[in-house]
């Protein structure tokens, strides 16, 4: 199954994390460092992947249908609880 491509804040940190980690090292480690992933981060592997895949290319980062895009957060109503008094 495909992963989800959309993160919640907290994922869309620690993969920013761990994307600058990976990209620091020479390609020629970042398999290992990828197959070495603490299993917190195992649901980030496939979004790690297929960024360090297009980092190698001649396009690089720039090709946005690889970054996952951040989760909408749930929010109030426009002016609940905003009664004056």
């Amino acid at each position: 199954m495909a992963a989800s491509l959309e993160l919640d804040a907290g994922a869309w940190a620690a993969l920013r994390r761990l994307l600058d980690d990976a990209l620091e090292l020479p390609r020629a480690e970042r398999a290992a460092w990828l197959a070495a992933l603490r299993p917190e981060h195992a649901a980030l592997r496939p979004h790690l992947e297929r960024l360090l895949a297009h980092a190698d290319d001649d396009t690089g980062l720039a090709r946005f249908d690889a970054l996952p895009r951040l989760a909408p957060t749930p929010t109030h109503e426009e002016g609940a609880g905003d009664e004056a008094a």
